[in-house]
């Protein structure tokens, strides 16, 4: 995300946050505590917990490829970097004095940041729906490298599920193709070498290929092709059949 998107985010989740503040409190205090006014100390206070809680947000700023597992690590932190830090706030400030108070803020802070990452969906959702995706004819510039094990290589053109497979290659300006004969799913993993009894277990049965031989190939042409694409080290080639 670039520098001026992420301001414009921060001051955009800061204006939510800090509505859905005055929201819960008002909604609260007239439950609660219908005689209590709105100062303006709390206004300020209001606001400062709404830009710290924006912040944060920093958390959320990931690169631009990142797993979904590890975004959704991001969140968990993101939202108990929040709680920590807005109870800590609230109770140096004396605004919470008791487990009660801390518990209902705690609350407060959960239901607001539910209510922030529900419109922040909805806003990515609608931005998705309003830009126009299309396929590019151009080729990719990204050299790909495909590793097969026989569970795959022999659904190759008849599965519809890898029917596309061969079809996105020709999209590649370079696209390596290797298939590690006797292979099952698993053996182009490492599960094989310290619980081949798992491995056999999850992928239906013994690979015929040796463990060793297989994952040592694998890591070795890796390697290559890194080296060949990142670095700029030599060329890289492979045979079809391993």
């Amino acid at each position: 995300m670039k520098p001026s998107e992420f301001v414009k985010k921060v001051i955009l989740n800061f204006l939510v946050i800090f509505a859905s503040i005055i929201i819960v409190l008002t909604f609260l205090r007239q439950l609660f505590y219908p005689d209590m006014p709105f100062d303006l100390k709390s206004i300020y206070i209001i606001m400062g917990f709404s830009l710290i809680s924006a912040g944060v947000g920093l958390i959320l700023n990931p690169p631009l490829h990142i797993s979904e597992r590890n975004m959704r690590i991001r969140l968990t932190l993101h939202f108990l970097a929040l709680e920590t830090i807005l109870i800590s706030l609230a109770a140096i400030f004396g605004i919470v004095e008791n487990v009660v108070n801390i518990l209902v803020l705690a609350l407060e802070i959960a239901v607001i940041y539910a209510v922030v990452r529900l419109l922040s969906w909805r806003n990515d959702m609608k931005a998705a729906e309003q830009n126009d995706f299309a396929a590019s004819g151009k080729f990719y510039e990204i050299p790909i490298l495909n590793l097969y094990s026989d569970d795959v290589w022999k659904q190759l053109g008849r599965n519809s599920t890898y029917a596309a497979n061969d079809e996105v290659d020709q999209s590649f300006k370079e696209a390596y193709t290797v298939h590690f004969q006797g292979a099952k799913h698993l053996s182009l993993t490492d599960l094989p070498l310290f619980s081949p009894l798992l491995a056999n277990m999850l992928q239906g049965g013994k690979a015929t290929i040796d463990p060793y031989y297989c994952i040592e190939t694998e890591n070795e042409l890796i390697l290559k092709f890194f080296d060949y694409t990142l670095k700029g080290i030599g060329r890289f080639t492979s045979e079809d059949t391993y």
